[in-house]
C-alpha cells in the first residue's frame, strides 16, 4: 500500500486558507512610495502548534493611476506529514485605492514542493479579468454590484454596517478569486474583548463569519477602531492567526498534520481492499463546501445525523457496489449538454485537462481498440495507479503530477479525472475519507474519482490503491472540495466480501 494514499489535498487547503489566492489586467507600476504605512506579523498556529507566519506590509505608493494602498502578504508555513516535511511559501500583493474599499489589482504566488502557482486579477469598473497558471485560464467576469473584494488585513466596512445585535446578521456578496465565483457571507456580532497581542492591548469586536458556500466557520477579532483583524480562529480548518513580535520567524515548529487527518480505531481489517459493507459512527469537521445531511446521502452511502456549521455528526452506512460496465456509453460519446454535466468536462483549478500534454497522453494510453467509455476508464486508471509513484507532496496539480510522475492520492485522482476529461468523459474528484489496516486501523482524508457512465450515473474508483475500477466500502464520501477533520470515530459493523463480519466496540 503506498505511503501518501491517505492524503489528499491538505497541502493545497492549508494555503487557500492561510492565502486568499488571486487570479491580470496590467499590474500598476509603482513610481514612488509616498508613506511606507505599517509591517505587522502574524503568527499561524494549526492544532496549536505554531508552525507558520504572515507578515504584513501597508504602504500608500504612487502609480500613474494615481494614488493607492499596496498591500503586501508573504507567508511560509511547515508541516510535517506521515513523516514528511513539507513547506509552503506564498505571497501576494493587493492594490487598493486609498479608502481600501475598491481593489484593482492582486496577483498571488504559491510554491509547495513541485507545485507552483502563480495568478493574477485586474479590476475595471464592473469587469474581472482572471489569469491563472493552475488551469491555463484566461478570462472575463461580470461583477454584480454588491460584490465585494476582501484584503486579509482589514475589515473596515464591518464596524459601520454589522449590527451591535447577536439577533442580527449581514450578509455580503464576497469575490472568490480562487474559484472565480461569488461566495455569500454571513457576518454576525459577537461582543467585545480585550487581547493583549504582541506585547500590546487591543480593545476588539469579535465577529462570527460563515461562508455560506464554502461551509468555513471563523471568528475575527476586529480593532474597533480600524477594523484591523488583530486575530482570527477559522475552526472548521483548524487555523488561529494572531498579531506577532517580529522574531516569530525564529520560533516555529512543524505541524504534525497527521494529528488533524487520521484518526485511530484499533480495528484490524487486513482484507480492507474487499470490505463490502461498513457501518461507522462519526463526528467529523469539515470544509470546503456546505455540507448538509442530504448530500451526506449518495448511492452506496446512506448518513442518519446532523450537520451543524459544518460538524457532521451521526452514522454512515457505507456499502459501494461495484459497476460491472452494462450499458456504457460508446467511445467516443456526445454526453448531454446539461450544464452541470458539462462542467465536468472543462479544465478547473488544479485540473487541467486542455493542457496538450495531457491530451496527448491520454489518447496515447487509449489507443484505437476500445469497445466503450468504461473500457477507456480502466485503462487511464490501471495507467495512473501503476505508472504515478508515491510521494509527499507530490506534483499536487493534474499537470504537476504527470510532469513529475509522482503524486499523493489528490494528484493521482486530479490526473485521472484531467484524463478522462481531455478524452470526453466526464470526471470529477471525491473527497473525504477511507479506512487501512495500518498502526492498528484508522480513517485517514482521501481523494479518489468519480466518472460519468451514462444511466449508471457516477462511478467512482481509486486509482490511488490500484482499486482500478471500484472503491471499496471503507470509503466514506464527504464532497467534491471539502475536507476531513476527524473528532470521532467508531466502526459499529462491517462485512467483507469474504464473509467476515464484525461489530462494534472499538474506537
Amino acid at each position: 500500500m503506498k505511503v501518501g494514499q491517505l492524503i489528499a489535498t491538505i497541502l493545497l487547503l492549508s494555503v487557500t486558507c492561510l492565502l486568499i489566492a488571486c487570479n491580470h489586467s496590467e499590474k500598476p507600476e509603482v513610481k514612488r512610495v509616498i508613506d511606507p504605512g505599517l509591517r505587522l506579523f502574524f503568527a499561524i498556529e494549526m492544532n496549536g502548534q505554531v508552525c507558520g507566519y504572515k507578515e504584513m506590509h501597508l504602504e500608500r505608493v504612487l502609480t500613474a493611476a494615481g494614488e493607492m494602498n499596496l498591500l503586501t502578504e508573504k507567508m511560509n508555513f511547515r508541516m510535517n506529514l506521515m513523516g514528511k516535511q513539507v513547506f509552503t511559501k506564498g505571497a501576494i500583493d493587493w492594490f487598493f485605492d486609498t479608502t481600501m474599499q475598491h481593489l484593482t489589482y492582486s496577483s498571488v504566488s504559491i510554491d509547495q514542493g513541485n507545485l507552483h502557482i502563480r495568478s493574477s486579477l485586474g479590476i475595471t469598473g464592473d469587469t474581472v479579468r482572471i489569469k491563472s497558471s493552475s488551469d491555463n485560464r484566461d478570462e472575463l467576469i461580470i461583477l454584480a454590484p454588491d460584490v465585494r473584494f476582501e484584503n486579509n488585513l482589514y475589515r473596515k466596512y464591518l464596524l459601520s454596517e454589522l449590527p451591535q445585535d447577536t439577533s442580527a446578521s449581514l450578509n455580503v456578496q464576497m469575490f472568490n478569486e480562487m474559484k472565480g465565483r461569488t461566495d455569500n457571507k454571513t457576518y454576525q456580532w459577537a461582543g467585545r474583548d480585550t487581547l493583549w497581542l504582541a506585547e500590546n492591548q487591543y480593545q476588539t469586536i469579535r465577529v462570527e463569519e460563515i461562508n455560506q458556500t464554502t461551509g468555513e466557520y471563523s471568528e475575527l477579532w476586529l480593532e474597533e477602531n480600524t477594523g484591523l483583524i488583530v486575530q482570527a480562529i477559522l475552526y472548521t480548518s483548524n487555523f488561529k492567526f494572531y498579531l506577532a513580535d517580529r522574531d516569530i520567524p525564529n520560533r516555529l515548529v512543524s505541524a504534525r498534520v497527521d494529528d488533524i487527518l487520521f484518526y485511530q480505531v484499533d480495528t484490524i481489517i487486513p482484507d480492507f481492499k474487499n470490505l463490502s459493507r461498513m457501518k461507522v459512527k462519526a463526528v467529523i469537521n469539515s470544509s470546503g463546501e456546505l455540507l448538509s445531511v442530504k448530500n451526506l446521502n449518495y448511492p452506496g452511502q446512506k448518513f442518519t445525523g446532523t450537520v451543524d456549521k459544518n460538524i457532521i455528526s451521526g452514522i454512515f452506512e457505507v456499502s459501494h457496489p461495484r459497476y460491472d460496465g452494462k450499458n456504457a456509453p460508446g467511445f467516443p460519446y456526445d454526453f448531454p449538454l446539461d450544464s452541470a454535466l458539462q462542467n465536468y468536462l472543462k479544465p478547473e483549478f488544479l485540473i487541467e485537462s486542455e493542457d496538450p500534454k495531457i491530451r496527448k497522453k491520454a489518447e496515447e494510453i487509449v489507443g484505437n481498440d476500445v469497445s466503450d467509455s468504461w473500457e477507456v476508464v480502466k485503462k487511464l486508471s490501471f495507467w495512473v495507479g501503476t505508472y504515478i509513484e508515491d510521494a509527499i507532496p507530490g506534483g499536487g496539480s493534474a499537470i504537476g503530477t504527470l510532469n513529475i510522475m509522482k503524486g499523493e492520492c489528490g494528484g493521482h485522482s486530479r490526473l485521472l479525472a484531467a484524463f478522462c476529461r481531455s478524452v470526453g468523459i466526464p470526471a470529477r474528484l471525491s473527497i473525504g475519507c477511507m479506512y487501512v489496516p495500518d498502526k492498528g486501523g484508522f480513517f485517514g482524508q482521501h481523494a479518489w474519482t468519480e466518472v460519468y457512465m451514462g444511466e449508471a450515473g457516477w462511478i467512482p474508483v481509486d486509482a490511488t490503491i490500484d482499486e482500478f475500477d471500484y472503491i471499496d466500502s471503507g470509503h466514506i464520501r464527504l464532497g467534491e472540495e471539502t475536507s476531513f477533520h476527524p473528532k470521532e470515530i467508531e466502526i459499529l459493523e462491517y462485512s467483507t466480501g469474504s464473509g467476515n463480519t464484525s461489530s462494534s466496540g472499538h474506537k
